[in-house]
């Protein structure tokens, strides 16, 4: 294909005579296996190209399903693990291959991440490259260099206009009312919205099966006295109900 290329672009050619050598494995495939299987099927070069495009097709196919379904699912670096499950296990590996680099990974470290999610066992977890995957009860932590993990941010932050919080979430408020942004604190209480009574914020992190290391990092949005009107997106106060069309938030 190169040399008729050349020819009809009267571009000037140089014979390699390696290419002519049999004792490399490429030659012995040119010269002598490809002509011996075109005899008994002329158009082999065409239906292999074919087969490439098809194979290629298929791959975008499974790509976009896969960018579809994180984007559908994946949140705050988790996922449910049964919504993964029911996944074909050719889009379950694309998923896994945009969590972590694919540059190294052997199909055994693919298979024991596809393993370590149907087992369901929680507290569970495997790391490769540095990106950990925990059983956490029905979902899957997802955790980049968790051994790195910096301190939770300290204080408290004005919330006004957007503002992006600890890399992960974004917030903003159009409000009139002044707010805050802060850490979650041992001893908080909030008034869940169409609840009665206060709910104490570390058993709405337990009922909400947010792990222990992504607790201090789940934004705390209060007014000018402290009380707590939203834990990040999760959830609203009944005060803080109000405020709910004037504030955006979302895990960045």
């Amino acid at each position: 294909m190169i040399l008729a290329y050349a020819q009809k672009n009267h571009l000037a050619y140089r014979h390699d005579e390696s290419n002519d050598d049999l004792r490399f494995t490429r030659n012995q495939l040119r010269h002598e296996l490809v002509p011996a299987l075109k005899k008994g099927q002329p158009d082999l070069i065409e239906r292999v190209h074919e087969m490439m495009i098809d194979a290629q097709t298929r791959w975008h196919d499974v790509r976009s399903w896969a960018d579809n379904w994180l984007n559908e699912h994946y949140r705050f670096h988790r996922f449910e693990r049964a919504a993964f499950l029911k996944l074909p296990r050719d889009v379950q590996v694309e998923v896994l291959f945009s969590l972590v680099d694919p540059n190294g990974i052997y199909e055994k470290t693919i298979q024991s991440i596809l393993n370590l999610i149907q087992s369901g066992e929680t507290g569970k977890q495997r790391t490769v490259q540095a990106v950990t995957f925990l059983v956490d009860y029905d979902q899957m932590s997802v955790t980049r260099n968790a051994s790195k993990l910096e301190q939770p941010p300290q204080g408290r932050k004005p919330l006004a206009h957007r503002l992006i919080y600890w890399h992960s979430w974004r917030l903003k408020n159009s409000s009139k009312k002044s707010l805050w942004v802060r850490s979650w604190q041992p001893g908080d209480r909030f008034e869940p919205n169409g609840m009665t009574g206060t709910k104490k914020v570390q058993d709405f992190f337990v009922d909400q099966k947010i792990p222990r290391a992504k607790r201090a990092l789940v934004p705390i949005i209060v007014d000018e006295h402290d009380e707590i009107v939203a834990i990040g997106s999760h959830r609203f106060s009944e005060k803080g109900a109000l405020l709910k069309p004037f504030l955006h938030i979302e895990s960045a």
